[in-house]
């Protein structure tokens, strides 16, 4: 079998590769992360307002603590928002557009800076909803596939490809 993909990578797929990733991989992880940020921010605050209110001259670790406590709740409580802002932030400009191609022996991708080769091996997780598929090379790194974007073969025919490479189940996550 063989498969061509393009895909964009936009504000779209992101979204959808960081929303497939905190259900698919790690997904306690990913709320603990959000809770330690909600909880130091929120101590941050109470440290800050309190050292503001016990001494007689504004200190600068008051305005410190208050300032760094608003940011952490605010990372934490717009989790969503600031995962995927970040990773809008880091993708690089060459990579915006991407072609996937997937033989049995591995796949390729090719964008403008790069091209890279894996073996399917190195896959984690698989993941789809309705519009993209997740490939997951780890906790951290993941591919996202528009299902719309096939050239050769389609979106069903390649989840089942990959299933059978893999020998992983994908998870569907709605």
């Amino acid at each position: 079998m063989h498969f061509i993909n393009n895909t964009t990578y936009n504000k779209q797929s992101l979204n959808a590769l960081n929303q497939l990733a905190n259900k698919t991989v790690d997904p306690m992880k990913k709320i603990g992360q959000r809770l330690l940020c909600i909880v130091v921010g929120a101590a941050s605050l109470y440290y800050g307002y309190h050292l503001q209110n016990t001494t007689e001259e504004s200190s600068l670790f008051a305005t410190a603590a208050l300032l760094y406590g608003t940011l952490f709740l605010l990372i934490g409580v717009f989790w969503v928002r600031f995962q995927n802002y970040t990773s809008m932030r880091m993708l690089t400009k060459g990579v915006k557009d991407c072609r996937y191609d997937f033989s049995d022996a591995g796949f390729a991708s090719e964008h403008a800076i790069a091209q890279s080769n894996f073996q399917y091996r190195n896959i984690y997780a698989i993941s789809q909803n309705e519009l993209y598929i997740a490939l997951f090379l780890d906790n951290k790194h993941g591919i996202i596939i528009d299902k719309n974007g096939f050239l050769e073969g389609t979106s069903d025919d390649f989840i089942e490809f990959l299933e059978e490479k893999t020998e992983l189940t994908t998870t569907s996550v709605k």
